[in-house]
């Protein structure tokens, strides 16, 4: 974008934008750009969530952390992200945007480490810095690295997946997730951050302006549409709505703002399922994908401009999945996730739904609020279900994961469990590995061998390529019933084992949870043919050591045990 398109993009009949065009046709560029950078610092609507007069009116802290990460910043030492946050990396003076320490060969590659540093999150412990000690330091650096930025890598015209490096899989720098990720963030948090400090010049504020403009654009453009939209496209949507209410003095802006919302609406319906969970099925991005939703009924409210109590009420439903399918405030690692810690999530469940004092009570670890009272949860849509005896600490805890196979990170993990007691995961899902799809562990990691599943003939589940497998057309036909001494459940997996899916065995799983005790897993397998098979139950526990002994192994380790008691076989 040229300074004249700058312009010639703003709407003259908006507040004081007839002045700032009137002061560059009749007095140039320099002057137009002074009465538009001098507009913005002093305007006080719309509303961010970071008040750039606030800088000078109060005194701030920085935390350690920030303090030092931003001396890396001005060091250009950057600590790593995604899942390599050991490898530190100096660039030198002059900063490669699209370098990565994975690319060597004592490393095994990480694309991820490219995805965290494109998205420069230490600008915001550069404006923390900043506004703690009102050192120019910070804010020249931040300037200097924006503009370097964006000199080197202008936004590309078409749809960017990478860039033109030799592995451009690898350097994202204007994918368009990299770009919602800036503009709903730290790029729009750092130009409030910054919008006072005399080293953000009005060159360097045009500059941004023009930046934030382009993304937008970008977005508006190419924000993903299909059948099967995942965590990306909300991120999309959700920037695209922080650029239409913060720039309203752009042309552009109403329509950016209009159909974000629309847009939103129509993702929430989508992607989540009428028992609240989102379809993609892996907990963590669920959270995050509940936050964008939220993000942006959270800032039109902030303006002024609320959504629907519809599309408000919906949310109560994702706030309720995170509620229940949890234990100690940790989400299950179902998918390509963790286990995520769902609290400040629930915080801000309370903060929306005050008269839910079960999401108070857990985003105050108990504290506050009502302690929740259901033992038994069913999510029959995502197919997923829960026994539990109760929600103190020393409580048993099950969730089985059988649904269909998800939108993104899935993994060939039907009929599979986590079970927690006594504080501790026992049989856990072993979560995600980096997303590395040349690496073995990628696939061990993604496929039916690392979960609590079985094996037919070595092979796992393959509803990969079976992409009608992929969402809930409607509730699972599994069984979920309790008679408050024993809670059951049961379903079957029939879509196919190895590489084409070809070998067909149904796999049906009992589950039955004894006065609040101990669960009994029942397992039958039924080939369409005659052949005989192997068939191998795999559990993955929490321990370095376990002993077996006859039809009986207890794992070893600190804290608690888990009993595993195979069922005697008569003799035929």
């Amino acid at each position: 974008m040229t300074d004249q398109e700058l312009f010639e993009a703003l709407n003259e009949n908006f507040g004081g934008m007839a002045r700032v065009i009137s002061a560059w046709e009749l007095k140039g560029m320099k002057a137009g750009k002074a009465v538009l950078a001098r507009y913005f610092r002093e305007r006080t609507a719309p509303v961010w969530y970071i008040d750039p007069h606030a800088r000078t009116q109060r005194k701030h802290r920085a935390s350690r952390a920030d303090l030092r990460l931003a001396a890396d910043a001005l060091n250009h030492t950057y600590g790593g992200g995604g899942h390599s946050k050991a490898q530190r990396h100096a660039f030198g003076k002059d900063i490669d945007w699209l370098d990565n320490p994975t690319y060597g060969a004592e490393y095994e590659f990480d694309k991820e480490w490219s995805m965290s540093f494109l998205r420069m999150p230490w600008w915001e412990s550069l404006g923390r810095a900043y506004w703690a000690t009102g050192d120019e330091t910070y804010a020249g650096e931040f300037v200097a690295q924006f503009l370097d930025f964006i000199q080197k890598h202008p936004i590309p015209a078409e749809r960017s997946g990478g860039s033109d490096h030799p592995l451009k899989y690898a350097v994202p720098e204007w994918r368009t997730l990299e770009i919602a990720i800036r503009l709903q963030g730290v790029w729009t948090n750092s130009f409030y951050r910054f919008l006072t400090s005399p080293s953000f010049t009005d060159h360097a504020l045009c500059e941004m302006l023009k930046s934030l403009v382009e993304m937008a654009r970008h977005l508006h453009r190419f924000t993903r549409l299909g059948e099967r939209t995942n965590n990306w496209t909300t991120h999309e949507i959700q920037a695209l709505h922080t650029a239409g209410v913060l720039l309203p003095e752009f042309k552009e802006a109403a329509v950016w703002k209009g159909d974000a919302r629309r847009r939103m609406t129509d993702e929430l319906k989508k992607q989540v399922y009428p028992d609240g969970v989102q379809w993609e099925l892996a907990p963590g991005y669920g959270m995050g994908v509940l936050r964008q939703f939220r993000g942006v009924m959270d800032l039109a409210r902030l303006n002024g401009q609320p959504m629907p109590r519809a599309y408000v009420r919906r949310l109560e439903g994702m706030y309720t999945y995170f509620l229940q399918s949890s234990v100690e405030g940790k989400c299950a690692a179902f998918g390509d996730s963790s286990h995520g810690d769902v609290r400040a999530t629930l915080t801000l469940g309370a903060e929306d739904f005050p008269e839910r004092e079960d999401f108070l009570w857990i985003a105050a670890d108990g504290k506050k609020g009502k302690r929740p009272t259901e033992t038994h949860s069913a999510f029959p849509y995502a197919g997923q279900y829960v026994m539990r005896s109760g929600w103190k600490r020393d409580d048993r805890f099950l969730i089985v994961d059988a649904g269909p196979y998800g939108v993104a990170h899935q993994h060939e993990d039907n009929l599979s469990f986590e079970l927690y007691a006594y504080g501790d995961w026992l049989v856990p899902d072993p979560g995600t590995y980096r997303y590395n799809y040349d690496s073995p562990w990628r696939h061990f990691m993604v496929s039916s061998l690392s979960h609590n599943t079985v094996m037919v003939d070595q092979q796992g589940q393959n509803r990969s390529i079976q992409r009608d497998l992929y969402v809930a057309q409607k509730r699972m036909p599994h069984r979920f019933k309790t008679d408050g001494r024993v809670t059951y459940f049961r379903g079957t997996y029939d879509a196919g084992y190895g590489p084409d899916a070809g070998l067909r065995v149904a796999h049906t799983r009992s589950v039955f949870f004894v006065d609040g005790r101990f669960w009994v897993l029942v397992d039958r397998l039924r080939p369409v043919d005659e052949a005989v098979h192997l068939y191998e139950s795999l559990l993955m526990l929490n321990c370095a050591r376990a002993k077996a002994q006859g039809n009986r192994i207890v794992t070893n380790r600190k804290g608690p045990n888990l009993l595993m008691v195979a069922a005697e076989q008569a003799e035929q």
